[in-house]
């Protein structure tokens, strides 16, 4: 009998076990605009998938624009285990994180409480995505004290049938709100915050954390106000375009406004303490039913690559390499796990062995664009901070064709190619049309350098209108001074060649 109970008692462990890691295998979902990643239930994987589609087709069209999709799907990671998240961002502390750079955004979210209404991973994806769909889709610029007061304005968004609602509180404002008066960051400061946040998110110390929250906290009362009082949007607009004129933002404000920043204080303060902060519905036909999603179920092992991928993102050499270490040894050698390695190398400038690493995976896999993209980008970035063999340019700018003939709006593989053209007064058109659709994807203040880039391309090849554009907004709300100054010599050099006058 114990020798029965015993049997039956193991093979309910072996099959408790068998489960469990069917549960801890990852799934992917994709729609036309992402790709979701993470070891989390497929339902919610799904429902996460549709929330994000049905966001960005609202918020889009709030701005009259009709949605388009994504050049390239936005990837979505998610991590369930605090464990895990460590050895990926080195904190468990977070619901979610956002980067973006030449490849585009990326998102990790933590997937430990799901993505419920009110879940702090949820709302952090809507705030970040915010900022790209404002920046690359309306063309838009705001003060970064109101980027973030409308990201957090929108973050809350909830859609029933034929209906979402955006504006509600965030419960965790309420707590930061509560501090004394005195406490809050003065009004000045807040609305002088236009290119930059008036704190350093390397401080520490739960002063600095306090100064962070009530930023955030108070920039949301701010636009919470403005988007939902009676007269204020005129007002506002006209502010903005003078903000985009480049005017000093106390100034515009003030000017345009009609009010003094002291009465704007007061204003904010009372409309604190009224405590009415009424939510924003519009009618929506969107219809979550209605993506059309492929899901795939993927082992651990696989996982553990995507993981390095994500790591690669967020952290330094160390955590990347190590990752790449446990996918290896999961899966053996394979070519992305070698492209991955070799993007690593990239970011640290050693393009010699990137160069190394990029012929092995298309050695294992010669289709590989993936490779091609971060091959080409390795050796334009070799030629140009002159490091180069006499093969780089050539060999990067043909990985880099391939790349485009089969993905032509691929954005890092169009801003290399052009980059490598970067000192050529005379580039050819292939050349030309790659620079424009670099400046078509990268519109975010972020890109204001690397854009300079592309300005100079195109004023190489005298399509000076062109060439202008992104300077304009790039010596108003380029993130450096360097930046900005560099716009404005290159504008200054534009009106000198180009018969057409000064417009602005």
């Amino acid at each position: 009998m114990l020798n029965r109970i015993s049997s039956i008692f193991i093979t309910f462990i072996f099959t408790f076990m068998l489960c469990a890691q069917a549960q801890a295998g990852w799934v992917e979902v994709r729609s036309e605009n992402f790709v979701l990643r993470g070891d989390l239930n497929e339902r919610d994987a799904i429902s996460l998938v549709q929330d994000l589609e049905g966001f960005r087709y609202n918020v889009l069209s709030l701005y009259g624009v009709t949605p388009r999709p994504e050049v390239v799907p936005v990837p979505v990671y998610t991590i369930r285990d605090k464990k895990t998240m460590r050895s990926v961002v080195g904190t468990d502390n977070l619901g979610g994180v956002y980067n973006t750079d030449l490849r585009g955004p990326i998102f990790l979210l933590s997937s430990q409480r799901g993505f419920g209404r009110g879940n702090e991973a949820r709302y952090i994806a809507f705030h970040e995505y915010s900022h790209h769909l404002i920046a690359a889709y309306t063309g838009l610029n705001f003060p970064r004290w109101y980027d973030e007061g409308y990201a957090n304005f929108l973050a809350t968004y909830e859609q029933k049938k034929g209906q979402f609602d955006v504006g509600a509180p965030k419960q965790a404002y309420g707590p930061v709100l509560a501090f004394k008066r005195r406490y809050w960051v003065p009004m000045n400061i807040m609305l002088s915050s236009v290119r930059g946040y008036p704190f350093s998110f390397t401080d520490g110390g739960q002063s600095a954390a306090n100064g962070r929250s009530l930023f955030y906290a108070q920039s949301w009362l701010m636009a919470h106000y403005i988007i939902t009082t009676d007269g204020m949007s005129p007002k506002f607009a006209a502010y903005i375009e003078a903000l985009n004129r480049g005017e000093d933002g106390i100034e515009a404000f003030e000017k345009h406004m009609g009010m003094t920043v002291d009465q704007f204080d007061e204003i904010i303060y009372r409309y604190y303490k009224s405590n009415r902060f009424q939510k924003v519905s519009y009618t929506t036909d969107f219809q979550p039913d209605d993506v059309k999603l492929t899901v795939r179920k993927m082992t651990k092992a696989q996982g553990y690559r995507h993981l390095a991928d994500v790591t690669l993102a967020f952290s330094g050499a160390k955590r990347t390499s190590a990752a790449y270490d446990k996918a290896e040894k999961a899966l053996g050698l394979t070519a992305p796990i070698l492209v991955g390695r070799a993007d690593m190398a990239l970011a640290s400038g050693n393009y010699a062995e990137a160069e190394s690493l990029i012929k092995q995976a298309l050695e294992l896999d010669p289709s590989n664009m993936e490779a091609r993209r971060v091959g080409g980008a390795s050796e334009i970035m070799r030629y140009d901070a002159g490091e180069h063999t006499p093969d780089s340019l050539g060999l990067g700018r043909k990985y880099l064709s391939d790349v485009l003939a089969k993905y032509p709006n691929d954005p890092s593989a169009n801003y290399h190619y052009a980059l490598s053209y970067r000192t050529d007064t005379s580039p050819p058109v292939e050349a030309l049309q790659a620079a424009y659709n670099a400046l078509q994807y990268y519109r975010s203040p972020n890109y204001a350098g690397s854009n300079l880039n592309m300005s100079q391309v195109l004023f190489f090849g005298g399509e000076y209108e062109e060439a202008r554009r992104p300077l304009v907004a790039a010596s108003v709300w380029g993130p450096t001074m360097r930046a900005r100054s560099a716009a404005r010599q290159m504008i200054d050099e534009i009106d000198r060649r180009w018969d057409k006058p000064n417009t602005d």
